[in-house]
């Protein structure tokens, strides 16, 4: 300890440019996998391909836009640069990993991405964030299964609360989009079975099943792998 010390941590803590060299070289002899020279590996070959969304995934895309872009206005009217901040970068955060794996991980269940399973805890949360408002008339939801009032309504597989005046509305906004027993939600575009958007009438694992969605990332990641040669794949 006393040589790591010396060598390692007093330099370190100093103000010399070179302070972190023995660090390095120390990480160097034995992080061989973050090391490529030590491997001896080819350059890769870069290609970019650019993707177009599909329909639905552009409308998502857009959805998350818009929704953090009201998150950040809130944040910053209230003059919070904290709040601003973790905005800002669950923001970048969730668009990245959107952008990444597609519209299923962002939209496709209500545990992704943190959002509470169950839909009382899934409320409270965006009663916490204010953000407990029916998706059409923007009235305040206070509690969920009573269909009866503006006060009361459900919580779709996507993460719009509706309230009970406007649930007819929203149910025929799904119809009309219904074709071979899917419906696309009027108010993101998240695609699945009709019968799964009103609250938790199936669990997450069904709805996975249920909507087993590929993005256009992934597509085209396979689609060059399927053209690749196999002596290629090494």
């Amino acid at each position: 300890m006393a040589i790591f010390r010396k060598h390692i941590i007093n330099p370190a803590n100093g103000k010399s440019r070179d302070r972190y060299h023995n660090l390095q070289k120390l990480l160097e002899s034995l992080c061989l996998r973050r090391t490529r020279s030590k491997l001896g590996l080819p350059e890769p070959a870069m290609e970019t391909i650019r993707l177009t969304f599909s329909d639905s995934e552009a409308e998502a895309y857009a959805y998350l836009g818009r929704n953090w872009r009201r998150t950040i206005d809130m944040a910053v009217s209230g003059r919070n640069n904290k709040k601003v901040n973790q905005s800002i970068l669950q923001c970048l955060m969730k668009m990245r990993i959107f952008c990444n794996n597609g519209q299923d991980t962002s939209t496709s269940s209500t545990s992704a991405l943190g959002f509470p399973s169950n839909p009382e805890e899934a409320l409270s949360l965006l009663q916490t964030s204010g953000e407990a408002k029916c998706e059409y008339c923007q009235c305040d939801i206070l509690s969920l299964g009573q269909t009866g009032g503006p006060t009361s309504g459900i919580l779709t597989i996507c993460h719009h609360l509706i309230c009970g005046e406007c649930l007819p509305q929203y149910q025929a906004d799904l119809q009309d989009t219904l074709m071979n027993g899917k419906a696309r939600c009027p108010c993101c575009g998240h695609e699945g079975s009709i019968a799964h958007f009103p609250g938790n009438a199936a669990s997450d694992d069904e709805i996975s099943r249920e909507n087993a969605f590929f993005s256009t990332k992934v597509q085209a990641v396979v689609r060059k792998l399927e053209g690749q040669a196999p002596e290629d794949k090494r």
